[in-house]
C-alpha cells in the first residue's frame, strides 16, 4: 500500500523539503481521516442496519486503537483472535537502487487484523463475530511484539522515526482509511483493502479481500483471501480461486520498481506486495464467485447470508 505514495512523491521534494511534505500530509490526515483512523468505534454504513428482533448483530468493521499491544500471535487486549499480521520485506526488483535504510523502512509498518468473537445467548448459537479491527503496527520499544501506530501516534513503538518512515506510515494510513466492509453477518466479515500488487510483472492497484468466518458453535476463526482486480473483466465472475489462510503471522515479500530519468537515474519508486498470505488455494463454487465479486457493501442481508453459507460449505470440504 505504501508503494503508491512513494511512486507519487517527487524525489527532489523528498530529499530537500521533507519537513514541509510531512507537515502537509499530517495536516491533511488530521483534517480528513483522523476520525475514522483513531475512533475504535468507527464503522461503515452497514453497522447502521436494523437487525431483526431476536437476532444477533452483524459484525462491524472498526480501526484498532493506537497503542494496542500485539505480542507474538496473541491478539490485542479486548480481542479474541489475531487474524493476520504481515512482516513485509524488500525481496525482488530494483533492490540496488535504494539505500539500506529503505529495507528497514519497508519492514517497519505492518498490517494487522484482529477479530472479536463473543459468547452468544440466542438459541443454540454459542458464539458470534462481534467485530473485526484493522490497523497498522510497528515493533514495540521494549522489543516484545508490536504496537498499533497511526500518523499522529507512534507512542510505544521502537524509535526514532525518520521523515521518510513517517511519510510511508501516512501513505499507508490513507489506504487503510479506504478499507470497507463488503458483507457481514453475525459470523462473517468480508473486508476489502486497496493494495498495490504485483500482477503479471506490473504494479497495479487492486483490492485484497479477506473473509473472516467465525464458527457459531466453537468460536474458531478461519480466514479466506483473494484478489479483486477492477481492471480485469472475466467470465465467470471473479474470483474463481480463494486462499484459506494457514497462519496469522506471515512473511510478506515486496517487489520494488524504479522509474529512471533518461533511462539511468532512478527518481521515483513503486512498491508492491508479491503474493497473498500463505495458505491453501481452493476453487470457489460457481454460485459463490459472483456474490463475492459484487460484495461491496450491499444492504441486502440475504446476500451476506448466502456468502456465509457458501464459505462455510467450502470450509467443510477441507480436512
Amino acid at each position: 500500500m505504501a508503494g503508491e505514495m512513494v511512486d507519487r512523491t517527487n524525489w527532489f521534494l523528498v530529499r530537500w523539503r521533507p519537513l514541509m511534505v510531512l507537515a502537509i500530509v499530517a495536516l491533511l490526515i488530521s483534517r480528513t481521516r483522523e476520525a475514522s483512523l483513531l475512533d475504535p468505534k468507527a464503522t461503515n454504513d452497514r453497522s447502521k442496519l436494523v437487525e431483526p428482533p431476536g437476532s444477533l448483530p452483524s459484525a462491524k468493521l472498526v480501526h484498532l486503537a493506537p497503542g494496542s499491544r500485539i505480542e507474538s500471535e496473541v491478539p490485542p487486549a479486548g480481542w479474541s483472535h489475531l487474524v493476520i499480521k504481515s512482516l513485509p520485506r524488500l525481496a525482488t526488483g530494483d533492490l540496488d537502487t535504494v539505500s539500506s535504510q529503505a529495507f528497514e523502512t519497508a519492514g517497519r509498518v505492518r498490517l494487522v487484523i484482529a477479530a472479536d468473537v463473543q459468547n452468544a445467548t440466542i438459541g443454540d448459537v454459542r458464539s458470534y463475530l462481534h467485530r473485526v479491527g484493522v490497523g497498522l503496527c510497528a515493533p514495540a520499544a521494549n522489543g516484545l511484539g508490536d504496537v498499533v501506530v497511526t500518523p499522529t501516534s507512534v507512542e510505544g513503538s521502537k524509535g526514532p522515526w525518520t521523515t521518510k518512515q513517517r511519510l510511508v506510515l501516512a501513505a499507508t494510513s490513507l489506504d487503510l482509511a479506504r478499507v470497507n466492509l463488503g458483507a457481514s453477518t453475525s459470523n462473517l466479515a468480508l473486508i476489502r483493502m486497496p493494495v498495490t500488487f504485483l500482477v503479471s510483472g506490473s504494479h497495479r492497484k487492486v483490492s485484497v479481500c479477506y473473509a473472516v468466518l467465525a464458527d457459531a458453535e466453537t468460536g474458531a476463526v478461519r480466514t479466506f483471501a483473494w484478489i479483486h482486480d477492477p481492471d480485469v473483466r472475466t467470465e465467470p465472475a471473479q474470483p474463481t480461486r480463494l486462499r484459506l489462510l494457514s497462519a496469522p503471522v506471515f512473511d510478506c515479500p515486496i517487489d520494488i520498481q524504479a522509474r529512471r530519468l533518461l533511462g539511468t537515474i532512478p527518481v521515483t519508486w513503486s512498491f508492491a506486495v508479491r503474493d497473498l498470505p500463505p495458505g491453501t488455494d481452493l476453487d470457489a463454487p460457481p454460485g459463490l464467485a459472483p456474490l463475492l465479486a459484487a460484495a461491496t457493501g450491499s444492504t441486502d442481508p440475504a446476500v451476506s447470508t448466502r456468502i456465509e453459507e457458501g464459505l462455510t460449505l467450502l470450509l467443510e470440504t477441507q480436512p
